[in-house]
């Protein structure tokens, strides 16, 4: 089950206010950023099906690429990636787009994270991943909950 201390004091949580990141709900563009292409497919086509844009990339230098070159709303990092990990893709993100909303997933618990300063404003969903969590949570960041 994911960490959800952040989600909660973000507000997010069931029931309560929304974040409004784009002018529709369904216009929502999120960068999936993850080497295991199978699950970042699948990430895209649940995404897909709930009504926003996502652009799976397989490595974290492809992430960064892409987050230079279009606007996204929300990006889902693999913590664990060959050659640029997950945490400088999220240094490296959030240096192109400081407004961006992250989550990052992790197989390994939160414990891979301890000490890293840039983390303690993320979201972090534990693998395998709660589906429910993530689509909820795009709902509320959207705006369309």
């Amino acid at each position: 089950m994911a960490s959800n201390s952040l989600f909660r004091a973000r507000g997010l949580a069931a029931g309560a206010g929304t974040v409004k990141l784009s002018q529709s709900a369904l216009k929502m563009n999120v960068l999936i950023v993850d080497d295991n292409q199978d699950l970042a497919m699948t990430l895209r086509d649940i995404l897909k099906q709930e009504g926003y844009t996502a652009n799976p990339e397989f490595s974290g230098e492809a992430g960064i690429r892409a987050a230079r070159e279009s606007r996204y709303d929300l990006a889902l990092i693999d913590v664990v990636l060959p050659g640029v990990s997950g945490v400088e893709t999220l240094r490296a993100v959030r240096d192109a787009q400081p407004y961006i909303h992250t989550v990052l997933m992790t197989a390994h618990g939160d414990r891979i994270l301890a000490g890293e300063k840039d983390c303690d404003k993320v979201e972090l969903l534990k693998k395998p991943l709660d589906i429910e969590w993530l689509t909820v949570f795009c709902r509320q960041l959207a705006g369309a909950a």
